[in-house]
């Protein structure tokens, strides 16, 4: 899987059902491990944690999207940026957008470059 391919199975995963104080959360409402197949809810980190272990992604892919975040989250703690009370689940999926964007954008841009 592509650095695209994981900020969409994020974004995915997010749009399912997303919490914050844990990297999981069961459909109570308990904090359980992202992979656990009682999870109905993850934090950001928990969502792609999730992807990366179960979309083989290559490091560097990962690294290129985790880059792509680090373009539009000024925070370096993606645990603390999520968690903020203020945080909503609709911020955290517009922000995997303008995060799919920069890497497109990124991309084009690279392509151009390496045309001249």
């Amino acid at each position: 899987m592509d650095a695209a391919g994981v900020l969409k199975e994020t974004r995915r995963l997010i749009g399912a059902g997303w919490c914050r104080g844990s990297d999981a959360r069961d459909a109570s409402g308990r904090p359980v491990a992202p992979g656990d197949p009682a999870a109905a809810e993850w934090s950001l980190l928990g969502a792609l944690g999730v992807v990366a272990a179960q979309s083989e992604v290559e490091l560097e892919e990962l690294a290129t999207a985790l880059a792509a975040l680090a373009g539009v989250i000024a925070d370096p703690s993606l645990s603390h940026w999520n968690d903020e009370p203020e945080r909503t689940q609709s911020a955290v999926l517009e922000t995997l957008v303008r995060a799919a964007d920069e890497l497109r954008d990124q991309r084009l841009t690279v392509r151009a470059l390496s045309r001249n």
